[in-house]
């Protein structure tokens, strides 16, 4: 089996329709090859070969490595447990893989799904949960306990949200519906549960307009008042009589009273309300307020210290010029006497030289004039002895 596979383009179809199209050429070359491969060869061959990798391809095959237990697995010392299956053990067999088909691929595409769901789900960044009554939540218990409550409140909400938020709040309340229900049916097919009594359950109970019970009953219960509001209209055609007059007349006097009371009472709730808005708008405002006045601070701390330290860094430098000019100074004021002593002492050490010449001569010149007396000495005592022998 080559993976990835052809795109699923004909949408009259399903995916699992599809998958057998697919397969079905796969089917007819394995029952071609197993006419002659020998039968030990047969059952000891990998059962299935996957070209690529895809994500599909994975989550399938995981399904089917759980199809080759060890107890069923043949090999070449057992030839004699070796058989054909038989077409109903085919078919059974058919039957399980196509059931994990459709666990792997019901698991590959929610999850996929649920990915670029959430995508979707993190652009709003306000919170679902401050919707009063979980106004826009799917499912019926939801629907049954707003209807118990004053309706009210939605011109409330009108007034504390523009329309652009609540309809980003609906959009984001749908979309997490929407993944919750995508986990009770990945939820439901991975443990092999009734989808009747699990997801399809929480889809009809969400679906609370046209698939509760309670709506069939409406419909019933306003037919029978239609028919009996005509049945009652036939008899009180000609008139009223007193007895329908009083009751009316006292219903009218009481609902008059009343009207005033619920009045004041809405006004003053309506009031409550926007009071309470108002102080919620305030304290979120007072949030910022802090917010924006400690980051002015901090900006002024970070431009006061930013000027300390371009101030220490400029005393730094100029301290270090003065240093540098002074130290040039001196330099320049040594190096002039140190010229100074080499000229002096280039001086002396010519006249030492002079001297040392001079000496040298006139040391050559005591030699001779000592030589030449030590000659006239032995010449004096030669004689002498000369004189002394005649």
């Amino acid at each position: 089996i080559k993976f990835p596979l052809p795109p699923h383009t004909d949408e009259s179809i399903c995916r699992d329709e599809f998958l057998q199209q697919i397969l079905a050429q796969y089917d007819v070359e394995e029952d071609v090859e197993l006419d002659w491969i020998d039968p030990i060869q047969r059952h000891t061959r990998t059962r299935a070969t996957i070209t690529g990798g895809t994500m599909e391809a994975i989550a399938i095959m995981r399904r089917l490595q759980t199809v080759a237990t060890p107890s069923e697995t043949l090999t070449i010392e057992e030839p004699e447990k070796v058989r054909q299956l038989t077409p109903l053990e085919k078919r059974v067999l058919m039957d399980y893989f196509m059931v994990r088909f459709q666990q792997a691929s019901v698991e590959y595409l929610s999850v996929r799904l649920k990915k670029r769901l959430v995508v979707f789900s993190n652009i709003w960044s306000a919170e679902t949960s401050e919707m009063p009554h979980n106004l826009f939540k799917w499912a019926s218990s939801y629907f049954l306990a707003r209807s118990g409550v004053n309706q009210l409140y939605l011109d409330v909400l009108t007034i504390e949200k523009s329309a652009t938020e609540l309809n980003c709040n609906k959009f984001i309340t749908d979309v997490n519906e929407i993944i919750e229900i995508l986990d009770a049916i990945r939820d439901d097919v991975r443990n092999d549960r009734d989808l009747c009594e699990g997801s399809l359950k929480l889809m009809n109970d969400m679906n609370y307009e046209v698939k509760a019970d309670w709506v069939v009953e409406l419909s019933r219960s306003r037919r029978e008042q239609e028919r009996l509001t005509r049945s009652t209209n036939r008899y009180t055609c000609d008139g009223e009589n007193d007895l329908s007059r009083g009751i009316r007349f006292s219903y009218d006097k009481v609902h008059d009273a009343t009207i005033p009371i619920e009045r004041r009472y809405h006004i003053n709730w309506l009031r409550s309300v926007g009071d309470q808005y108002l102080l919620r708008v305030q304290s979120k405002q007072n949030a910022l307020q802090s917010q924006l006045t400690e980051l002015n601070q901090l900006i002024e701390e970070n431009v006061m210290a930013f000027d300390s330290r371009e101030l220490v860094y400029q005393l730094e430098i100029d301290k270090h010029r003065t240093s540098i000019v002074k130290w040039e100074e001196q330099l320049e004021v040594e190096m002039e006497e140190l010229v100074l002593q080499g000229n002096v002492t280039r001086h002396l050490l010519g006249k030492a030289k002079d001297d040392l010449q001079f000496h040298m001569e006139l040391m050559e010149t005591y030699k001779a004039k000592v030589a030449a007396v030590l000659e006239m000495d032995d010449d004096e005592l030669l004689s002498e002895r000369r004189k002394r022998r005649t």
